[in-house]
């Protein structure tokens, strides 16, 4: 039991780290992108240093209109970093679904919720 526990919570704290990286890259890939738009003449190294904040001169030295329109590409990128996570609950969902509908036995049998199983599974019972 103590063993599935540890399984559980590693399962849980990689997956809240893998989120993060993820969403930190699309995050920094999106607005990297959305800035070099915005900020033609900028290297790519500039860029990221603003997005992280170690070069906050950089985006207020910038005209009023420029650092606007910074800003939405910065917001713009926000934005998107959210979309991994609804792909994420919906596919949670459907797996959930799954497991409810067809009970939990083999993974692929659960995942394609076959209406009969083979003799060498008789040891895993469905649930009704």
């Amino acid at each position: 039991m103590a063993y599935a526990i540890s399984f559980m919570m590693l399962a849980q704290l990689g997956g809240i780290a893998f989120g993060l990286a993820i969403a930190g890259a699309v995050f920094i890939n999106d607005a990297v992108t959305n800035l070099s738009a915005v900020l033609p003449d900028a290297t790519r190294e500039q860029l990221q240093f603003a997005l992280a904040g170690t070069s906050g001169h950089y985006l207020s030295s910038l005209g009023e209109e420029v650092r606007a329109k910074a800003t939405d590409a910065i917001v713009r990128a926000l934005g998107k970093v959210f979309v991994p996570v609804y792909v994420g609950a919906a596919v949670c969902l459907v797996l959930s679904v799954m497991f409810t509908v067809c009970g939990f036995f083999p993974l692929f049998r659960v995942w394609l919720c076959l209406p009969a199983i083979p003799q060498e599974w008789e040891e895993f019972p469905i649930k009704s």
